[in-house]
């Protein structure tokens, strides 16, 4: 049996991003992201991104079935 589950691998992924690092205008870049988009801010994105990797996702399409809310439908 694989000793990772989804979640402990996302989890790495997530925590193995170091923001302090990057470039000061990459982290401009981000507070302005979060700036202009108040309910979907940068870290919320990343991680939907990362999740689509991970899933291996090939779309946008993809990325909102995954996410869409099965009650709606």
């Amino acid at each position: 049996m694989d000793k990772y589950n989804k979640k402990t691998t996302f989890e790495k992924w997530v925590s193995a991003i170091n923001f302090n690092e990057l470039s000061e205008e990459a982290q401009i870049t981000i507070k302005n992201f979060d700036y202009y988009h108040k309910k979907l801010d940068f870290e919320t994105t990343r991680k939907f991104l990362l999740y689509a990797v991970y899933e291996e996702l090939p779309s946008y399409r993809e990325i909102r079935r995954a996410f869409m809310d099965k009650r709606l439908s």
